[in-house]
């Protein structure tokens, strides 16, 4: 970090133990310098809110896995929702309670936490203090910030979802429909620090009914109806952006310019034919990211698999040919199925960092698909993963 040599210097400590009185020293050195010494000096920590745990069971492990990892976790209405940093022993170096049910808390490009308060369906920018640096919402949208995503851009301005409302007649579609039905509509806005929205997407006029592929686990009604599910965005350096559309189990590209619809991976208008894939494709998906030049990865929660089953997957993208073939994925033995939730992220040193939703499993595999990491959060679900290489990402 920057060191000022003049002034007072704030840094956050992590790993310290709860309920406890440590010691500790900070040393700043400056290039072609000697150091200065803070000396000694004593913290004294809190004691850990109870329905948070100290440490989290790790069944596998290594030591090929480094770094810190961010979980997104939720325990239902008796333990709430948590957002905590671990090490690979499990232990809870830092966390923050939020309100409601639990979605996105991610690391942002500057340093700073994301939180989703659902309470107040808001974003919380917070340092690793705990200090509030902003809040982030649309106040275009009639449900304030909708929680599945959050990206910082480098200006600064961040995009998030929301959503819209659209009187529409669902008989066409629906063999219980009606004629004023309320469709619901995700959008994507760009929200400058201030709160003014600069840009939006809407899925209203892109997406039609007939795309949804419904899972009878989560059936739609036909008189109040939800049509994308967005559940995670990828802004690319082209202008084009990826949306994740679980509820049409596809994920698309769009330009940000013209908001037209490039293309559709997966689903029932799909643009490209699923190449050496043993599942066929994926359903009802989460965390879709473009890893690199042509190749997207992400949560297939599996919903439609017969039998339904969860798995991370990787494919690489021919624009010309139209082909996704499958070339990486990660299936647990015996299957696992997560119905919602989940996340897949590919880490610098070739590793896969996998949340398995609300089954409670958070996972690291090597490129060889083999576990090297594995912690199980007790009552709590996860509904993301997060890797930091150190305590200041």
């Amino acid at each position: 970090m920057s060191v000022p040599e003049t002034g007072t210097l704030t840094t956050a400590v992590l790993g310290l133990p709860p309920a406890a009185t440590s010691h500790v020293e900070v040393v700043a050195w400056y290039p072609g310098r000697s150091s200065r010494s803070s000396g000694d000096r004593t913290v004294t920590t809190p004691a850990m809110d109870s329905r948070v745990p100290a440490s989290l069971p790790v069944v596998e492990n290594d030591g090929s896995a480094t770094g810190l990892v961010l979980l997104s976790m939720n325990g239902g209405e008796d333990l709430g929702s948590v957002a905590t940093i671990v090490d690979r022993a499990g232990n809870v170096v830092w966390y923050r309670r939020c309100g409601g049910g639990a979605y996105t808390f991610d690391f942002l490009t500057n340093g700073h936490i994301v939180l989703y308060q659902f309470d107040a369906q808001s974003f919380d920018e917070v340092t690793l203090d705990g200090t509030l640096v902003r809040k982030w919402n649309d106040p275009r949208s009639i449900t304030g910030a909708d929680g599945h995503d959050f990206k910082m851009l480098p200006s600064g301005n961040g995009l998030l979802f929301g959503a819209e409302t659209h009187t529409v007649d669902s008989r066409p579609f629906f063999a219980e429909g009606v004629a004023n039905a309320m469709r619901w509509d995700d959008t994507v806005s760009e929200v400058t620090p201030s709160g003014e929205v600069v840009w939006r997407w809407s899925s209203w006029m892109h997406v039609a009914e007939d795309e949804i592929t419904e899972d009878p686990r989560e059936p739609l009604t036909p008189k109040d109806y939800e049509v994308v599910h967005t559940n995670a965005m990828e802004p690319l350096r082209d202008g084009t952006m990826l949306l994740s559309f679980r509820n049409l189990s596809t994920v698309v590209k769009i330009d940000r310019n013209t908001g037209e619809i490039l293309w559709r991976l997966g689903g029932k208008k799909s643009d490209f034919r699923f190449v050496g894939d043993p599942l066929d494709h994926f359903f009802r998906q989460h965390d879709a990211r473009w890893i690199g030049p042509g190749r997207i990865l992400l949560f297939d929660n599996g919903n439609l698999h017969d039998p339904p089953e969860s798995r991370a997957v990787e494919y690489r993208i021919d624009d010309e040919a139209k082909t996704a073939t499958m070339v990486w994925q990660h299936r647990r033995i015996p299957p696992v199925f997560s119905k919602i939730s989940g996340s897949a992220e590919r880490l610098p040193d070739g590793h896969t960092l996998i949340s398995w939703g609300p089954r409670g499993i958070v996972s690291e595999v090597n490129a060889a698909s083999k576990t090297v990491w594995e912690v199980h959060p007790p009552e709590f679900g996860v509904y993301r993963a997060r890797f930091a290489s150190s305590p200041y990402p």
